[in-house]
């Protein structure tokens, strides 16, 4: 693409020089022959110290914020809202040709996600997903490393979408994705709010700014679905600039969930949308399968789906990976892996376990290294109020001292016979396998889908649902 055709109407100024763009990056290592290079401030390095070095291996111009007296320099005031209005114009403007739906929200993003999308293709809508899980296609992932890609590699994505086939597409919006402008310039069909609780604020530093990241969502989305239940619902709705619809199993609102019925791990419920009602059935247990499910069908309802048609298809929707995903079907007891990491989702697994539970609950779950740490004890708490017993291991440690981190949970609970420390995870999932008995539940929480534990700045493959079968079937012998 001609570099005037690139930034035909982006604020910045340049010498007018024209050249052939053949790719973008802020990736100092990916510039090449034919490249515009964007420097975008980092956590740890501003791109603009690159932008010397890039003209030398041959890029053809440089975006930066300031007037750094170089040759080929394009100056505008925000390196990464232009890089995300660039990657728009150089693939084609994707998304609108889309209709994307935007969810965020703390917890329950990735299976809601999930189960629009299921709904789209239950009524042959070929839908595609972005989110924690990778990029979906078809039954296939490929891996991003982000929630939410950086904007160059989401408008690509979506570009590739297109030439696929797809008129739908679902996306995890994260708050750091849109705090950091990595959606600037997409066109969303629909922004869906699940919920918002204490998580990330090692990042935002409070929870009204991160309140604030989530509402830019519903500031440019045409529609919106809101969880009527959540105490910042309000802030969402008033951000909105379009059609909300809510949703609730409490309050009044558009789309309502009564008669809550849990029985042999699944949920069903009837929902009332105006002057229908339907009966669902979902094959997950829990209060939250009831928001995540009817979230999603609210989300295809107003998108033009049939409402009932929407409900039956419930029945049919696939547990999502390491979300409440039950595994060992041949124990005498029930065992789960959820991803839950933040002190709203493990009370919302535990509750969720309770209601499918004669006997005892056992915990695994640790917390992350290097992110949040006054969670920690609250989730101590949550755990000591909601479990029988629980085994403190590590989660994704990091850079941290895994027993500090331990330590710092376990100020949480009441009683020290309540808990006991084994930070190698393998053998703290061993520990619970082989004390639970029948009727009792598992719960192995905190990394879900994650295939890595990350110690000591080191990646090493660690797999709760692989480990957890490969030990039971050491035990068998």
């Amino acid at each position: 693409m001609d570099l005037a055709e690139l930034l035909d109407g982006i604020d910045a100024a340049y010498d007018g020089h024209n050249a052939v763009v053949g790719t973008i990056t802020d990736r100092i290592e990916d510039v090449g022959e034919g490249t515009l290079f964007v420097c975008v401030p980092g956590k740890n390095t501003d791109g603009h110290v690159f932008a010397k070095q890039a003209l030398a291996k041959g890029a053809v111009g440089v975006v930066c914020s300031t007037d750094l007296g170089l040759p080929r320099q394009i100056i505008t005031k925000d390196t990464r809202k232009t890089m995300a209005l660039l990657a728009r114009i150089f693939y084609h403007n994707p998304s609108e040709k889309l209709r994307l739906v935007g969810i965020t929200g703390t917890n329950g993003k990735t299976t809601t996600a999930h189960w629009i999308r299921d709904l789209l293709c239950a009524e042959n809508k070929k839908t595609a997903l972005i989110g924690t899980l990778g990029v979906q296609l078809q039954n296939e992932y490929l891996q991003t490393g982000y929630t939410t890609p950086d904007a160059l590699t989401m408008n690509r994505i979506l570009q590739e979408f297109v030439n696929a086939g797809c008129r739908y597409a679902v996306a995890e919006i994260s708050s750091q994705a849109l705090d950091q402008q990595r959606c600037e310039g997409l066109c969303f069909e629909q922004a869906v709010f699940t919920n918002l609780s204490r998580e990330h604020l090692d990042y935002h530093g409070n929870m009204d700014r991160y309140a604030a990241a989530k509402a830019k969502l519903f500031s440019v989305a045409k529609t919106a679905v809101i969880n009527a239940d959540d105490s910042y619902a309000a802030i969402m709705k008033k951000a909105c600039r379009g059609n909300v619809l809510t949703c609730s199993v409490f309050a009044n609102a558009d789309m309502v969930a009564r008669n809550i019925s849990y029985k042999d791990g699944a949920v069903s419920y009837i929902l009332v949308y105006r002057t229908d009602i339907a009966r669902v059935q979902v094959l997950t247990p829990g209060l939250v399968s009831v928001y995540n499910s009817m979230t999603a069908i609210a989300s295809c309802v107003s998108q033009g789906m049939d409402f009932y048609a929407a409900c039956e298809h419930c029945k049919n929707m696939m547990p999502v990976r390491g979300r409440m995903q039950r595994i060992l079907q041949q124990a005498p007891f029930a065992v789960y892996v959820d991803y839950a990491h933040t002190p709203s989702a493990l009370l919302h697994a535990l509750q969720t376990v309770r209601t499918c539970t004669d006997g005892k609950i056992w915990l695994v779950f640790g917390c992350g290294g290097e992110r949040d740490r006054s969670k920690r004890p609250v989730m101590g708490h949550i755990a000591d109020e909601n479990a029988d017993f629980t085994v403190l291991t590590d989660d994704n440690p990091r850079n941290e001292k895994a027993e500090d981190i331990l330590m710092q949970i376990a100020e949480g609970f009441s009683q020290t016979d309540r808990y006991v420390f084994e930070s190698d995870r393998h053998e703290a999932i061993r520990y619970v396998l082989q004390r639970a008995q029948s009727g009792d539940s598992i719960l192995i929480a905190g990394k879900g889908h994650e295939q890595m534990q990350i110690r000591a700045g080191v990646e090493q493959p660690f797999d709760d649902v692989s480990e957890t079968q490969k030990i039971w079937d050491a035990l068998q012998k």
